[in-house]
């Protein structure tokens, strides 16, 4: 089974979060950030059903929520998708998405993302 991690750095100023509401423009310029994060990104495996364990690494131990991330995760999915990693990431080739706690992530106002991307038979 053909198994990727990527991993990106995100500051606490461009994360997007379930508990909070944001203005669409600052939500766009919130999208956009994290896109460019991994747009160079590539893969020698195209995978064609997969599932997608994302750990999430807070700056400090403060309480969170990974699964609140989602919405700073997809971007980095439809960037992926884009970078030609799958066909598509809708229900016939992204099979499951989790989100864990991923240890503190020792940068500063900063949070660090690991995708762990697996084939799923």
């Amino acid at each position: 089974m053909n198994k990727e991690i990527v991993e990106y750095i995100v500051d606490r100023k461009a994360l997007i979060s379930a508990n909070r509401s944001y203005h669409h423009y600052d939500r766009g310029n919130r999208v956009r950030k994290l896109r460019k994060l991994v747009e160079d990104f590539k893969t020698e495996h195209k995978f064609n059903k997969f599932k997608v364990v994302v750990y999430v690494c807070p700056p400090t131990r403060r309480r969170l929520d990974p699964a609140n991330f989602y919405g700073s995760v997809k971007p980095v999915i439809d960037q992926l998708t884009d970078n030609g990693w799958w066909d598509d990431d809708d229900w016939q080739h992204l099979d499951e998405m989790s989100f864990k706690y991923g240890g503190l992530s020792e940068i500063k106002s900063c949070f660090k993302f690991i995708l762990e991307i697996q084939e799923v038979e």
